[in-house]
């Protein structure tokens, strides 16, 4: 083999695992698209405080869709995943101002917050995937 050739060959070998991780990676992205159902006082077993949200799509590390209502658009995404977990990050707004959200996925269930600038409060809450 000339060296044009080994250097081809290595080239594609140590490319394998790139996309193999690359194709495992946009999997576990796209296991957040669709529809949430968010309980929004998760420490408290009596009531019944819920929101949704809907993820239409994901697409170069960007999520689109709404939370808590169908008008409030999810803006300004952010999806991060150097430590092996889908970490989310948006901003809604409505008439009381900007509400800045965060969560991440484990064992099929999100784990999230959400401030709201306007009101002075700062949510957690637990999701599960709508069936």
């Amino acid at each position: 083999m000339n060296n044009n050739t080994i250097i081809i060959f290595l080239f594609f070998i140590i490319s394998i695992p790139f996309s193999f991780s690359q194709s495992e990676s946009n999997d576990q992205l796209n296991s957040i698209i669709g529809d949430w159902s968010l309980d929004l006082t998760p420490e408290n077993k009596t009531d019944n405080v819920s929101a949704i949200m809907h993820i239409e799509s994901v697409e170069n590390h960007v999520i689109n869709g709404f939370f808590y209502s169908e008008y409030s658009s999810i803006q300004s995404s952010s999806i991060n995943t150097q430590t092996g977990k889908i970490h989310v990050s948006f901003v809604t707004n409505d008439n009381s101002g900007v509400y800045n959200t965060t969560f991440y996925i484990e064992d099929d269930k999100l784990y999230g917050t959400t401030h709201s600038v306007g009101r002075n409060f700062l949510s957690v809450w637990v999701g599960e995937k709508s069936k």
